[in-house]
Formats: structure tokens, C-alpha cells, sequence
């Protein structure tokens, strides 16, 4: 007997195991995949981690930021805060939708980063990426230093 599991179950086991990621407890951290080969997202759950990765207490943070900035005139108060909540929540919430679901979706990409090998390759990962930074192509294809 064989059993086979297929791409969407097994997505779907590790977008489960992506939304219990936090960094420093509160903060979520679902777009980072230590799966090297992970299996891609559908559609349907690009949007499900999208509206799952607002987070409450940043949105709060920054709605009382603004309300202290006086930023856009509502004024001070509990009616002030809830406005720049609301304006807030929903700032976040669209960037979320069409920046990790909806762009996506539409040009088949997966929004996750996938950590490539061990924190003990680290040199490895950011030499070719400091060189490349100091490296620029022109246009008959030649290599010369950039200056900073």
C-alpha cells in the first residue's frame, strides 16, 4: 500500500507550522520558510497567511503614534484613536492583501523567504551578495567597481 500526500495537504501542513513562527513572541514571522524545497502555495492560501499576518498590537502601536503626531487632524481622545485605528488596520491590511496575496497570486510567486542552509554558512550566503553590490555591468558587459 502507498500513500502519497498531495502538494496542497502538503502546503497547507506547512503554512500551519509557518503561523505558530513569532519573532520575540508577539511579532509574526509566517513569510520565513526553513523548508528549502517547500511545496508552493495556491491561491487560497497565500490569501489565508495574507489576512492571518496583521498584527493587532503593531497596528496599535502605530495608530497611537499617529494620534500623537496629530498626523491626519482627527483630533485627541478615544474617538480619535478608534478613527486612526480603523485607518491604520485597514492601511496595513491592504498593504498585506496585495503586497503577499494578490501580486502573488497574479504573477505565480511564492511570498515566502527560504532561509538557504545553517546560521554556520552565513559567510557564505554574504560574500557573493557584498560582491555583487560592489560589482555593476555596463553595457558592453564588462565588470567595474561601483563607487560608494
Amino acid at each position: 500500500m502507498t500513500v502519497t500526500v498531495s502538494q496542497v495537504e502538503l502546503a497547507q501542513e506547512e503554512v500551519k507550522t509557518q503561523e505558530k513562527q513569532r519573532a520575540l513572541v508577539i511579532f509574526p514571522n509566517f513569510y520565513s520558510s526553513y523548508i528549502w524545497n517547500a511545496a508552493p502555495l495556491n491561491s487560497r492560501q497565500k490569501f489565508d497567511l495574507a489576512l492571518h499576518s496583521v498584527n493587532f498590537l503593531v497596528v496599535g502601536a502605530e495608530a497611537g503614534f499617529l494620534q500623537y503626531t496629530d498626523t491626519y487632524h482627527y483630533g485627541t481622545g478615544a474617538e480619535a484613536y478608534a478613527k486612526y485605528y480603523g485607518s491604520t488596520f485597514a492601511d496595513t491590511a491592504i498593504a498585506h492583501i496585495l503586497g503577499s496575496a494578490v501580486l502573488p497570486s497574479l504573477l505565480h510567486q511564492d511570498p515566502r523567504y527560504f532561509y538557504k542552509g545553517s546560521a554556520a554558512r552565513r559567510l557564505a550566503r554574504f560574500t557573493p551578495s557584498a560582491a555583487r553590490s560592489l560589482r555593476a555591468t555596463t553595457p558592453a558587459v564588462t565588470y567595474r567597481i561601483t563607487p560608494l
